[in-house]
């Protein structure tokens, strides 16, 4: 009987990888909150914009029942949340990390080394809403954790690295 003797491709980081640390995370996480909300902003004058040059004071301009009964509002604010996070999400998913975490050289990685696919990457970034509901508890894990990951980690069997 022969016994397997090959690592697996399942198997945890390369041994020369190293965990990040919690206070680059959250400043490169600081840095990626100012560059999305800078592209919140954009998209939200894009649609005041677009609104003005139709006689409308703002796409606000109508009353809230109007708003409520034709899913402007709600459509407007669904494309103002979603088009930086399926940045984030793509940046992770193709580079393995975001503006904040390449100035501190940070990468996102699967537990085996592997790059996180596009939809592992939207899961990791709507699970830190998840992350953070209990009073940021899912982002203080890191502080017990062997591999410093965050409950959104968790969701998805994601690492941070130093590069």
């Amino acid at each position: 009987m022969e016994i397997n003797t090959t690592p697996s491709q399942s198997s945890v980081l390369p041994t020369s990888q190293v965990y990040a640390a919690y206070l680059p995370r959250f400043v490169a996480g600081l840095i990626d909150l100012i560059i999305t909300s800078f592209i919140m902003q954009a998209i939200r004058f894009f649609f005041v914009v677009a609104n003005i040059t139709q006689g409308k004071n703002s796409y606000w301009d109508i009353s809230h029942a109007e708003a409520a009964n034709s899913g402007l509002n709600f459509l407007v604010q669904l494309i103002i949340g979603a088009v930086p996070l399926l940045l984030m999400a793509y940046l992770i998913s193709t580079k393995g990390y975001t503006p904040g975490k390449a100035l501190f050289k940070l990468r996102v990685l699967k537990e085996n080394g592997s790059k996180l696919s596009f939809l592992a990457a939207v899961g990791r970034e709507l699970g830190k809403v998840i992350s953070i509901i209990p009073l940021g508890l899912g982002f203080w894990w890191i502080f017990f954790d062997k591999k410093r990951q965050a409950w959104h980690d968790k969701f998805v069997n994601s690492v941070v690295v130093k590069a």
